[in-house]
């Protein structure tokens, strides 16, 4: 993540379940759930979906692609912002995972082993393992909004500190000189 960027405002935040990127089968699907189960109000960012997607997701869709400052913006205020990824990416985590984190953003995503090498699940991002789990978890930190700080908190910690571009170029340039 790019920590010009991928600032944390600190701002109180809001009541938006934020979902960014593609509206593929899975996240049409998640979408669905989270509003039949009323976990607020959800917003959709990235391309807008095809005409043929249900009602429900059209619905969300905010229409636009959000980058930088904005991106920021947007993660860091949301109630919640789930990182849902496509089942063709297996145990990896997307530049989102990061972006997010670096943001302030309370993360949400699906559990899995790599995870664990760039955060600590439960406590700089939370992990799930099936929807009602997602919905549970979402529920406790609207509650518990000490304990959601906390871990915005200390996934904005862990992002600016190991996770920037820089670090990655470092890494990488001194893995080539070994």
């Amino acid at each position: 993540m790019n920590p010009a960027w991928h600032r944390w405002r600190r701002q109180t935040p809001g009541d938006d379940i934020v979902i960014a990127g593609n509206a593929y089968d899975y996240r049409h699907y998640l979408i669905r759930r989270l509003k039949e189960e009323g976990c607020g109000p959800v917003k959709l960012y990235g391309y807008r979906p095809s005409r043929w997607s249900h009602p429900d997701v059209l619905a969300v869709s905010q229409g636009r692609y959000i980058v930088r400052e904005e991106k920021a913006e947007v993660f860091g205020s949301a109630a919640a912002c789930i990182n849902s990824t496509s089942m063709t990416e297996y145990d990896s985590l997307n530049c989102r995972a990061f972006e997010i984190a670096g943001s302030g953003g309370l993360q949400f995503m699906e559990n899995r082993e790599s995870i664990g090498d760039c955060f600590e699940p439960g406590r700089e991002i939370v992990t799930f393992d099936c929807v009602m789990e997602l919905v549970d978890k979402i529920a406790h930190f609207r509650r518990r909004a000490s304990e959601a700080m906390a871990v915005r908190q200390a996934g904005h910690d862990r992002a600016h500190a190991e996770h920037t571009y820089r670090h990655r170029l470092l890494r990488i340039i001194n893995d080539i000189r070994s």
